[in-house]
């Protein structure tokens, strides 16, 4: 696994905000639950059966950044 790296899709001329986007501000605070609240919502958006509940399950892990592909080069990207 030391050949990963970290790939991000062209914007294709479009702006690139990353972290400085708008729309994060609308997302400060909490971020589990504004995370989960998005993820439900998509959920509920895309269900593929309208008879039938959609169901969302969520776990907490904890690893180590040695554990992390890529942790250092993401962290430059970051930066």
């Amino acid at each position: 696994m030391d050949n990963l790296q970290w790939k991000f899709a062209p914007t294709g001329g479009g702006s690139i905000d990353g972290v400085n986007n708008p729309m994060i501000s609308h997302f400060t605070g909490n971020y589990n639950y504004h995370l989960a609240r998005e993820i439900i919502q998509n959920s509920l958006d895309a269900k593929l059966d309208d008879s039938k509940p959609v169901v969302v399950k969520f776990n907490i892990e904890t690893f180590s950044k040695s554990d992390f592909p890529g942790h250092d080069q993401l962290l430059k990207i970051f930066q």
